[in-house]
């Protein structure tokens, strides 16, 4: 089984993103969050896991053709490709809800970083660093 890279967490008026870590598996102790940037590998088959926290959103990236509806206590999944031929290196692109999900809507956007997968592994191990130092810099401050 393909276990996914992110779990995505629609809410108005943004977006969350729960990354597996360096270990690859959701819920675990490396697990970190970002908010409205979405850092993806490209050449590499990708599954994202979507929920909703409030109401109808759908998950749209529009310059990648990926459209997926996000229906509120129900988690999906959408699996899909980033084509480092298919993407201009270094830019970014956006993420937008296409579901018309109340007053805010407009305003959720956000980001997506494609990396190729050197990149994306040293991310990964640069936002690991970063949490245990805020972990370890945390457990030793009064």
């Amino acid at each position: 089984q393909v276990q996914p890279l992110v779990r995505v967490v629609a809410r108005k008026f943004g977006w969350s993103f729960r990354y597996a870590g360096v270990d690859a598996t959701l819920d675990t102790a490396d697990d970190f969050i970002l908010e409205n940037e979405l850092y993806l590998p490209v050449d590499r088959s990708i599954v994202l896991e979507l929920e909703s926290e409030d109401v109808l959103h759908s998950f749209y990236l529009r310059n990648l053709r990926v459209k997926q509806d996000i229906i509120p206590g129900k988690r999906q999944l959408v699996w899909f490709s980033i084509i480092s031929s298919k993407v201009e290196q270094g830019k970014i692109y956006d993420i937008l809800c296409a579901e018309l999900c109340g007053w805010g809507h407009s305003r959720m956007n956000g980001r997506l970083y494609p990396l190729a997968k050197e990149k994306y592994q040293v991310f990964l191990a640069e936002q690991n660093a970063l949490q245990n130092q805020v972990t370890m810099g945390g457990a030793n401050t009064p």
